[in-house]
């Protein structure tokens, strides 16, 4: 049985520091919402810095993966039954190969499945057209491009 091999580490060089930036979880910022209450309480001499929700980063693996997602749900944003649960057990298997410590970022996948994603993301037209954008973006199809295949 064919399979391809997907490495889903980006070269982090490559990619913007933006892009890898997390969005803050519903948890903390109910966090600051209280503690900007607190803060805007005290007397302007006693306030400091106004607090701020902590920065996270992204592995350039989550990046791509989240980016695969996007392409997957712009190519298909309706679907039924079997293209949900395709979609859903394909970004599974990535989100897996990410977890695993033995995988460690290397993602095997069926055949169609590798087609799937990689017809989804040259389908895919709802990105920003941008500069920083398209240089991301083409790095990640390459990348996509660049899977090797293999024989289970």
């Amino acid at each position: 049985m064919k399979a391809v091999k997907l490495d889903l580490n980006l070269d982090v060089e490559k990619v913007k520091e933006k892009f890898l930036l997390k969005e803050p979880s519903g948890e903390q910022r109910i966090e600051r919402q209280k503690k900007l209450k607190d803060w805007a309480e005290l007397p302007p001499e006693q306030r400091g810095q106004r607090p701020d929700i902590e920065e996270g980063y992204m592995t350039t693996a989550e990046f791509f993966v989240e980016t695969i997602g996007g392409a997957i749900r712009q190519a298909h944003p309706n679907g039924n039954v079997q293209v949900l649960r395709r979609t859903t057990k394909i970004l599974s298997d990535l989100k897996g190969a990410i977890e695993s410590e033995e995988k460690k970022g290397v993602a095997i996948l069926e055949l169609d499945d590798y087609k799937y994603i990689k017809s989804a993301f040259a389908k895919a037209d709802k990105w920003i057209n941008d500069a920083d954008n398209a240089e991301v973006l083409m790095l990640c199809y390459k990348h996509i491009e660049d899977a090797e295949e293999i024989e289970l």
